[in-house]
């Protein structure tokens, strides 16, 4: 039983009974969403997610877009889902939503300050065992131009969706077995990273930063964003591989494991690597999974 599975078990007691989605959700319409961008934001999610085994600050003065920004732009709605879609969802359902899967592909270069227009669809709604899976993808638009396109995949766990099977879109495949491990590099996770990430990022959610209610998850105390996790492993590779270039990144994709309970250790292992890709993955200091079938395609 990996780590992931392992969180589902402890969640279970918490979330009886099982409640249920219709599916009219699955033709239901987003409102767009505006967003503005500018060099001190940009600033302070890259700071948001910086650290070193020393623990010493290396913070910027200067922007640079991490790829992993655009899901500081798609939280803004995922985390505020009723006031975007059309269909209104319980918040028991919403308090159930686990983030399992991340893609980027980043189209265009944007030049900073830029005003950004977010347009999101449900790309595919399905039963699960452990509740409904849910794939939301969203499109950004600079001067009516495609900039990126995000995909996030997430189970609201519990959940029952009575509606059919849907596979006509296929979201990203992970196959990193039997690869070979090139390098490993160790990323100190400090206490205050969860909330150092939720104040500079503004990505939160309560097991986030509330101990007392990731405890009455089935949790030991609050857990680092996911999101965070990777984007804390994207920095790395690119430092290493990239010469800290984020603009020779085209795609990225990744699936969530496991989590992270901060103080702790993990580490970024490069698995595979060619002209146009790199493949990693992250464990934690018990040698799990808790980012698996990680890829960076490179233009």
């Amino acid at each position: 039983m990996n780590i992931i599975n392992k969180s589902l078990t402890a969640f279970h007691f918490y979330f009886k009974p099982w409640l249920k989605i219709k599916e009219d959700i699955a033709n239901s319409n987003f409102k767009d969403f505006d967003f503005w961008i500018d060099s001190e934001d940009i600033i302070n999610f890259t700071n948001a997610i910086k650290t070193d085994k020393e623990g010493k600050k290396h913070e910027i003065d200067k922007p640079i877009l991490h790829p992993l920004y655009f899901s500081k732009i798609s939280w803004q709605i995922i985390s505020n889902l009723n006031n975007y879609l059309d269909y209104k969802l319980d918040k028991k359902i919403l308090n159930r939503m686990i983030h399992t899967s991340e893609s980027i592909i980043l189209l265009k270069k944007l030049h900073i300050p830029a005003k950004i227009l977010v347009r999101t669809k449900i790309i595919n709604l399905m039963p699960h065992k452990k509740g409904t899976k849910i794939s939301i993808q969203f499109n950004f638009f600079h001067n009516n131009e495609l900039i990126a396109t995000e995909i996030s995949d997430a189970l609201f766990l519990h959940v029952r969706y009575d509606g059919k099977k849907d596979n006509s879109q296929k979201t990203h495949k992970f196959k990193t077995n039997n690869l070979q491990i090139l390098w490993e590099k160790e990323i100190d996770i400090k206490p205050n990273q969860p909330y150092k990430y939720a104040e500079k990022a503004n990505i939160d959610a309560p097991v986030h930063t509330n101990i007392k209610y990731a405890k009455s998850m089935g949790l030991p105390g609050v857990i680092l964003q996911g999101t965070c996790t990777l984007a804390m492993a994207i920095s790395m590779i690119c430092k290493i591989e990239l010469f800290d270039d984020f603009s020779l990144i085209h795609s990225l994709s990744a699936k969530f494991t496991g989590i992270v309970v901060p103080p702790n250790k993990i580490f970024v292992r490069l698995l595979k690597k060619d002209k146009k890709s790199l493949y990693f993955d992250v464990v934690n200091k018990k040698g799990e999974i808790i980012i698996k079938g990680g890829k960076i395609q490179l233009r």
